[in-house]
């Protein structure tokens, strides 16, 4: 299936580049990391990273997991964060609200190797209102997505998730009257990044997981909307919490040590994108 470019109007953001370092037969090389902030027009970029997933040939094959089971994981949770995002950007494209959600595009020698979203907005059933964090609390965000992989490119590329979190601390200081970011993360079992968060000062609002489904919070509104029944994700996560000010205290540090600048801020033709994760393309990398 191929796609006719000249019908769709591609307008992802560039937004900021940062050093990440590439390692390869035991040498480390600086590499030029940028961020995109998506559009709703860049949803067939999204489509093709989903049937990548789904065919399990987003990463390569070279990709060392401790089983079989954590590989098809790693897989279940892109999958779920591409097919979210998707979403949020069809919502994002029906409906204006106060505080517009973010997604992230995280891209190294052309190749998508991860992908944020935050600030979803949330349905509260009860006072039937928009909120934008699972807690239904009025001062508070939510990292929403956060998935990485290693792209097709040739070595181990160390400092993506950075990146891409730090790019979300710099836009949660522009959002009005927040003061907490709130983020459910898996289960230590199933990965490593309730460390990863602690790690860029992140809390734990407890230490014992909690099952979403038991979670008294706020419904996606892409979940809402999108699905005649609304559906829970049962896995259990472990909730942590995170000062805007010590989002902004480390999202400074994070820029200069990856050397982070600044783009132009305009519209960018993601065709090449489209084209590397289509099926029968040759990657263009």
């Amino acid at each position: 299936m191929f796609i006719n470019n000249r019908n769709i109007s591609f307008k992802a953001i560039r937004t900021a580049e940062y050093n990440v370092y590439e390692s390869k037969n035991s040498k480390e090389e600086r590499k030029k990391l940028t961020i995109y902030e998506l559009e709703p027009s860049d949803i067939p970029v999204l489509e093709g990273l989903k049937r990548q997933a789904e065919k399990k040939q987003l990463f390569p094959e070279s990709k060392i997991y401790n089983s079989r089971n954590d590989k098809n994981n790693h897989y279940e949770i892109i999958l779920e964060g591409i097919k979210d995002t998707i979403n949020s950007l069809k919502l994002k494209d029906k409906f204006k609200f106060k505080t517009p959600s973010v997604e992230y595009l995280a891209v190294v020698n052309n190749n998508v190797c991860g992908l944020l979203t935050g600030n979803m907005p949330k349905l509260d059933m009860k006072s039937n209102r928009i909120v934008y964090s699972n807690r239904n609390k009025s001062n508070e965000t939510e990292m929403d997505w956060l998935i990485s992989w290693q792209p097709k490119c040739g070595g181990n590329i160390t400092g993506i998730g950075t990146a891409l979190l730090a790019e979300f601390f710099n836009y949660c200081n522009n959002l009005k009257g927040i003061n907490t970011i709130y983020v459910r993360s898996e289960i230590p079992e199933k990965s490593k990044c309730p460390d990863f968060y602690k790690n860029f000062g992140f809390i734990p609002v407890q230490e014992e997981t909690i099952p979403c489904e038991d979670e008294l919070r706020p419904v996606e509104l892409t979940r809402f909307l999108n699905s005649k029944k609304i559906e829970f994700d049962r896995s259990p996560v472990i909730p942590l919490e995170l000062s805007t000010e010590q989002a902004k205290d480390t999202f400074i540090k994070v820029s200069g040590k990856l050397k982070r600048e600044d783009l132009d801020y305009k519209s960018v033709d993601l065709t090449n994108l489209v084209s590397s994760t289509q099926p029968n393309h040759r990657n263009s990398a």
